[in-house]
C-alpha cells in the first residue's frame, strides 16, 4: 500500500488530504491552523489535528478531486507532496 499525500486549500486555510487509493482504503483530511508544520508520516493524522472528512473508496486522483469538491466546494491549490 502506498500512502499518498495532498495539500489544498479552501477558504483561506490549508487542508492535507493523506491516504490510499482503492476498495476499502480512504484518505483522511485534516486542516492546519498556521504555524502547524505537515509532518504527518503514517496514515492516521496526529490526535492534535482533528480528521474533519474521510473519501473512501477512491480510485484515482481525479475520483479523489470530485469527492473534495464536494466536500469543500471551490477548493484550490491542488497538489501532491
Amino acid at each position: 500500500m502506498t500512502t499518498k499525500r495532498f495539500k489544498f486549500s479552501h477558504n483561506a486555510a490549508d487542508y492535507e488530504a493523506l491516504g490510499s487509493y482503492g476498495p476499502g482504503k480512504h484518505f483522511a483530511v485534516t486542516k492546519f491552523p498556521p504555524g502547524v508544520p505537515r509532518m504527518l508520516s503514517t496514515s492516521s493524522a496526529p490526535s492534535c489535528v482533528p480528521v474533519l472528512a474521510l473519501v473512501t473508496d477512491v480510485g484515482t486522483e481525479e475520483e479523489l478531486r470530485a469527492e473534495l469538491d464536494i466536500k469543500f466546494p471551490g477548493f484550490t491549490d491542488f497538489a501532491a507532496f
